[in-house]
Parts: C-alpha cells; sequence; structure tokens
C-alpha cells in the first residue's frame, strides 16, 4: 500500500480522537483530494479521516474507501493482502 501521512510543526500525527485536522495547510488537503482522483481505486483510511471526508469525495464511484481497523479482516496486514495497490 502507499501511504499520505500529515504531521503537524510540532511533530503529532493527530491531537486527539476528535482531531479535525484543521492545522493542516489547505494545500494538503488539495493534494490529499488530488492523489487519491487521480489514482481512484481503494483507498484505506481511519475512522475519523473518513468521518471528515466530503460527502461528495465518499460517493465518487472512482474511489472505495475502507475504514482500517486494528483486529479482523480490515486490519492492515490483511487489507494490504487484498489490495495491494491501495
Amino acid at each position: 500500500m502507499n501511504a499520505i501521512f500529515v504531521e503537524s510543526h510540532n511533530n503529532y500525527m493527530a491531537k486527539s480522537a476528535t482531531d479535525d485536522m484543521s492545522w493542516t495547510p489547505s494545500l494538503d488537503k488539495r493534494i490529499y483530494k488530488l492523489l487519491t482522483y487521480i489514482y481512484g481505486g481503494v483507498c484505506v483510511c481511519s475512522k475519523n479521516t473518513y468521518a471528515l471526508l466530503p460527502n461528495k469525495m465518499k460517493s465518487d464511484p472512482n474511489r472505495l474507501f475502507i475504514v482500517a481497523q486494528r483486529d479482523g479482516e480490515n486490519n492492515l496486514i490483511e487489507l494490504d493482502k487484498r489490495y495491494h495497490n491501495a
């Protein structure tokens, strides 16, 4: 799988479970939108990221968003086996 990460200036990936990522620059959000649009296909993300995605992006027929889980069939290891190019 390919990965896109955003890190804050003070080295946080996210501040808390309710983080809305308002601290990320708008350019980062545009790059994420562009990369997932160009490559389409399967996009694996956290439940928090999924909740923050615009409905238009979630309903795009060229993208399938899967929420990763720590355990079970949607853990990162299993998702990588099923969707190696996600």
